[in-house]
């Protein structure tokens, strides 16, 4: 029975080809390639996969980050409004 071994090419091809579509980010692109040189992906599918989970938790962290930020600005002028609400010349404007 023959035993196919994963060659180091297997991996590493797609990479480059990656990156020239902005498939992976240019920052991640030199680690990926270390680890299937290093063996830790055991074929291309694993490495797919990997990518696939990477980008998912950055765009999870940005949508995040997001949202903190929406919600940091609204209590902002919730604040401002509240101080002007309360303050005597915004009630000196009426009758």
């Amino acid at each position: 029975m023959q035993v196919r071994l994963t060659s180091i090419c297997e991996c590493t091809l797609p990479l480059p080809e990656f990156a020239l579509k902005d498939f992976i980010f240019s920052s991640s692109y030199h680690s990926l390639y270390q680890k299937s040189k290093g063996n830790v992906y055991k074929n291309k599918r694993v490495l797919m996969e990997f990518i696939h989970k990477a980008k998912a938790e950055k765009n999870r962290t940005k949508v995040i980050a997001d949202q903190m930020e929406a919600r940091r600005i609204k209590n902002k002028v919730c604040i401002i409004l509240s101080s002007l609400c309360s303050s005597s010349e915004f009630l000196s404007g009426y009758p």
